[in-house]
């Protein structure tokens, strides 16, 4: 999780969206995982598969504060 982490602070999406879909496989409810490849989703301008994604890591655990926030980040982009 650690190298996601750093390959998406070097705006590296390509590289960690492979390395968390490697994860996903394992752990396809982890909700970090979902969390992460939402936060890219919303980067890259993807902005209604991160919905899905943050709303389905929501479900999972409403409490997720990365999520929470994204997931308002995401409400004030489709306002715009």
């Amino acid at each position: 999780m650690q190298q996601a982490h750093a390959l998406i602070d070097r705006r590296r999406f390509p590289q960690a969206r492979q390395l968390l879909a490697g994860a996903s496989q394992n752990y396809p409810d982890n909700t970090q995982l979902l969390y992460l490849s939402a936060f890219i989703d919303y980067s890259e301008g993807n902005i209604a598969d991160a919905d899905k994604t943050v709303r389905t890591v929501l479900l999972q655990d409403p409490k997720h504060y990365g999520a929470r926030t994204l997931s308002a980040e995401l409400h004030e982009a489709q306002r715009q």
